[in-house]
């Protein structure tokens, strides 16, 4: 999804990302996957949001980045 952002605009985006001190990129392991059905289920996300849920409740982050705004109404 771009929502709504021209592709020059998420390069953009993506390319800053490099620019974050402290920023860490997370792998999903088994585990965490076989967790997204309950998160799917629990906040009606879709699959893509849910695994950035979960993940963010799995390694303790309290900040998500993102032009999704499903992420403004989930709990910290």
């Amino acid at each position: 999804e771009n929502y709504g952002k021209t592709w020059k605009e998420l390069r953009r985006f993506l390319s800053s990302l490099l620019l974050y001190r402290g920023l860490k990129l997370h792998h999903l392991t088994i585990p965490d996957r076989k967790q997204q059905p309950n998160t799917l289920q629990e906040f009606r996300l879709d699959f893509d949001d849910a695994t950035t849920y979960h993940t963010t409740k799995t390694h303790s982050i309290k900040e998500i980045i993102s032009y999704d705004a499903h992420f403004d109404r989930m709990p910290t």
